[in-house]
């Protein structure tokens, strides 16, 4: 027995329905376990298919950082969760300016791929927000993403321990939750929020008057370490990428 619960949606209302569908199975050669073991298999192809697919609803990805440390997988995890948010550019509190000039920067962006192309500019966009806690930087990217029907990838840069860690986030069509399972998340379905962005400034420090390396362990140990250039360097990568923001 299947039970399956929906909403019809009609111009002026919703009407929510129900429905259950009974399916019986017999045969004349097969025993009763043999059924069974046919109904599971079927159900567990099913499942494998729709293993890993996000559906239609927008997702909020927060990088996983174990208590260790150590990612034991090899490749960064990230925890998560539905984007269940009403913020629109609508709804969020603007000044008049920003918002027309916000609107018309995400419109151009979705819309003019051919200018990107034209006139050999990476096909990305990013925003800077700044501001005191409480500010609206949250719901201004909630805002943005249902607004482009993205994903949203939250990184946060001191949790990167290395360059694979910064390329793997960055330019591969998968994502792997904290339970070991890779999702499909192609990169022009991704909102990145880079979080910390200030974090990096101790790198640009080390690189501009680092101390002399002590011994042989530290050097290889550093060389594993991503700085402010990989940093840039991986974003304008993305050019290769379709419409990273």
């Amino acid at each position: 027995m299947y039970r399956s619960n929906f909403t019809r949606r009609y111009p002026n209302r919703q009407i929510d329905c129900a429905y259950v569908a009974q399916v019986t199975l017999s045969s004349t050669t097969l025993r009763v376990h043999a059924i069974l073991a046919f109904v599971q298999d079927c159900v567990r192809r099913k499942k494998a298919s729709t293993k890993g697919v996000l559906g239609t609803s927008l997702w909020v990805f927060q990088q996983y950082l174990p208590q260790h440390g150590m990612h034991m997988r090899g490749r960064m995890e990230f925890s998560r969760r539905k984007l269940k948010s009403t913020r629109t550019l609508a709804n969020v509190f603007l000044v008049a300016d920003v918002e027309r000039a916000l609107v018309t920067r995400l419109t151009f962006f979705e819309t003019r791929q051919d200018w990107y192309q034209l006139n050999g500019v990476p096909h990305t966009l990013g925003i800077m927000l700044h501001g005191p806690p409480g500010s609206g930087k949250t719901s201004t990217i909630k805002a943005i993403a249902n607004k482009c029907k993205r994903h949203i990838v939250t990184v946060n840069l001191s949790c990167i321990a290395s360059k694979d860690e910064l390329y793997d986030i960055f330019t591969t069509d998968t994502v792997s939750d904290v339970g070991g399972q890779s999702v499909e998340l192609p990169i022009n379905r991704r909102l990145f929020v880079i979080e910390d962005i200030d974090c990096m400034l101790s790198v640009v420090l080390q690189r501009q008057f680092g101390q002399e390396k002590i011994n042989e362990t530290k050097e290889k140990k550093e060389e594993k370490t991503f700085t402010l250039s990989d940093l840039l360097n991986v974003l304008d990568g993305l050019s290769t990428r379709p419409a990273a923001a």
